[in-house]
């Protein structure tokens, strides 16, 4: 349980199938423009899905690959230790 509300909202994460109908596509361009001065942001991706490739080449291509990184899909006990 968090004690104190956070001070920024540079940590991003999304859980479920990496596919398009989860709004991935959406969200990694919202990231992108949202990380553009943002420094200190980061995306985590838990989950698997054939959209996979496509975003990463997109974050590649903009230079926010390392910025974001990838999971596997997990069970709840291990989603809930990483995050």
């Amino acid at each position: 349980q968090r004690r104190d509300t956070p001070e920024r909202l540079d940590r991003w994460v999304f859980v479920g199938g990496v596919i398009e109908r989860k709004g991935v596509v959406r969200l990694v361009e919202a990231f992108i423009r949202f990380a553009a001065d943002r420094p200190a942001a980061t995306l985590d991706m838990f989950g698997q899905g054939p959209l996979v490739k496509q975003l990463q080449d997109r974050l590649a291509d903009v230079g926010l690959a390392e910025r974001v990184t990838w999971h596997p899909a997990l069970t709840h006990d291990a989603l809930l230790a990483a995050l």
